[in-house]
């Protein structure tokens, strides 16, 4: 071939190949912007079809970004366990072909996924490694970010003389930006409360709160963090109504659900100790409201998440379709161009042998052509047929089990709400139990007081609750608790009882409340649950669960 062809031809061949990436990345583009407006399934197709175009070209940079969007996508519809499986691949990508800044966004991802199922410490690990990575780097921001994220973390876990040490490394940098700022003078305050320096804390609670005031428009979700902080330091105190203040419509501006129920559960916790039952009540009346609201907004994310799975596995299919649809058809050209030069061929010995015989064969070589290929046309509508039944039936089957899942997930978070609303009563029935118990005087006044008290005890669920949340537990997960009883016969009633909880997606936090102890003797108790399973980890428990 002369060498201008083979340079016209190698041009072509790149122009080709950047066209197909340029396509792959417009997908990304496309799929992130329909992300930004919620339509999660368009986002999630768009992106897999980058993804594949990507995969054909060996581009990995754009196989990444897809991978991670569509993570990123389940994310936000509360899917965690599919964000993390593309997270995951997005990961691996990153490591064997692209360079540490690709490491260190999913790497993120990970660590904030980590920290809403309340595992702290492995968020911390994540987090470290980002950090020396923004060291290694020097990137200056990213150290005095991740820093900030890390004293939060070793917060969560009780560890304040380490989050100490990383809000120093943060200060050190002396890297001028508001928020980082802000969030470093917050974080300190929460800090030096913790360690019991009440004083040092409100004043730097309340500078941070004086400049997120001026920026209220875009900080609201850390002011209402530092009003809670601010709550929680006036109530150290005992100034009930100063910390109910910093709780008024006014001062909170719009804060999101999440936000709105932890509000709520301070001000349970202020009420309670003002002895406020009526206010209380009513509290934890909205309380509910508004967890069950949660929960139903987490189903309707969950089943949109799983429709959507639903959808993408149909879109994959068609695209596998297409493509061998594309090889059939060329394989058919070939044959056909095969066939069509033996025809020739044929046809010319056959007329140099004898013009007649040539056209006696030529006409019964069509007749068998037209037969032929009618019989491929039929078994080709044969297979076609086949092939959409067993498509249709197993697409239904995919469907019914979508939804089942989704059932038993809505029956298991109401039955959780039903759970912690009952636990919450008790507590409250003991500490008005308690109270009276205090505030006796006088014969005929205890026989009252006495008689008030035992009401109220019979009033307290425990072990008729159990019962019959265990029933409901046994109709919504048939065969769990025997096949938990069987492979573990050591487990005791309450460590299955807390099994129950976990396996119901509560968190530690909502589990403590139920139990009535503190979220760290919790998660002590899940870590000697984890041991008495065998298991390395306690972060491995409810993966195992799942396994049973």
């Amino acid at each position: 071939m002369p060498k201008a062809l083979i340079y016209i031809f190698s041009l072509f061949l790149w122009a080709n190949l950047v066209a197909q990436q340029s396509a792959s990345m417009d997908l990304v583009v496309q799929g992130v912007d329909s992300m930004s407006a919620r339509n999660f399934g368009a986002s999630v197709e768009l992106l897999t079809e980058a993804k594949s175009v990507a995969e054909e070209n060996s581009n990995y940079r754009n196989v990444y970004l897809a991978e991670n969007n569509i993570g990123l996508n389940y994310f936000m519809m509360m899917d965690y366990a599919e964000a993390m499986d593309h997270y995951s691949t997005a990961y691996s990508i990153a490591t064997e072909h692209l360079p540490d800044k690709d490491h260190m966004i999913v790497l993120n991802n990970i660590a904030i996924l980590y920290t809403k199922k309340d595992e702290y410490d492995q968020a911390e690990s994540y987090l470290k490694r980002i950090y020396d990575m923004a060291v290694k780097q020097q990137d200056s921001f990213r150290q005095v970010a991740y820093s900030i994220n890390l004293a939060q973390a070793s917060l969560e876990q009780g560890k304040t003389q380490q989050a100490v040490t990383y809000l120093d490394q943060a200060e050190a940098m002396q890297y001028e930006n508001l928020q980082l700022n802000l969030d470093i003078q917050v974080t300190r305050a929460r800090t030096l409360f913790l360690q019991g320096e009440t004083e040092q804390a409100y004043s730097l609670a309340t500078g941070a709160l004086y400049e997120l005031d001026l920026e209220r428009d875009q900080y609201n979700n850390e002011r209402t963090s530092t009003l809670t902080l601010l709550s929680d330091i006036a109530l150290s105190r005992g100034k009930y109504d100063q910390a109910l203040s910093y709780f008024s419509k006014d001062r909170l501006g719009e804060i999101d659900l999440e936000m709105e129920l932890e509000v709520l559960s301070k001000k349970t916790e202020i009420y309670q100790q003002m002895m406020d039952y009526r206010k209380l009540s009513q509290v934890q009346d909205t309380l509910l409201i508004r967890t069950e609201e949660l929960n139903n907004a987490i189903n309707a994310n969950l089943y949109e998440a799983n429709k959507v799975k639903f959808e993408v596995a149909a879109y994959q299919k068609a695209l596998e379709d297409e493509k061998y649809l594309a090889d059939q058809q060329r394989r058919r050209y070939i044959m056909v161009i095969l066939f069509s030069v033996l025809l020739l061929l044929a046809t010319i010995w056959a007329l140099y042998n004898s013009r007649i015989s040539a056209r006696r064969g030529k006409q019964l070589l069509t007749q068998q052509q037209e037969i032929h290929q009618l019989e491929l046309e039929k078994q080709k509508a044969e297979v076609t047929l086949a092939q959409n039944q067993l498509r249709e039936s197993l697409m239904q089957q995919q469907l019914e089990q979508e939804q089942l899942k989704v059932e038993i997930d809505s029956r298991n978070r109401k039955l959780s709400a039903r759970a912690l609303y009952s636990s919450e009563r008790n507590q409250l029935i003991r500490s008005i139990i308690q109270e009276l118990e205090l505030s006796m005087t006088g014969s005929g006044s205890r026989q009252k007081v006495d008689k008030s008290i035992k009401e109220l005890r019979s009033m307290l669920r425990t072990e008729d609750d159990w019962e019959s949340f265990t029933q409901h537990f046994e109709e919504v997960n048939p065969g769990f608790l025997s096949r938990l009883k069987t492979k573990h016969p050591d487990l005791n009633a309450n460590d299955i009882r807390f099994i129950s909880y976990l396996y119901m997606n509560l968190n530690l936090k909502e589990i403590a409340v139920i139990f009535n102890i503190t979220p760290e003797t919790c998660r002590k108790r899940k870590e000697r649950i984890a041991k008495k399973l065998n298991l390395s980890a306690s972060a491995q428990l409810y993966d195992y669960l799942y396994t049973i």
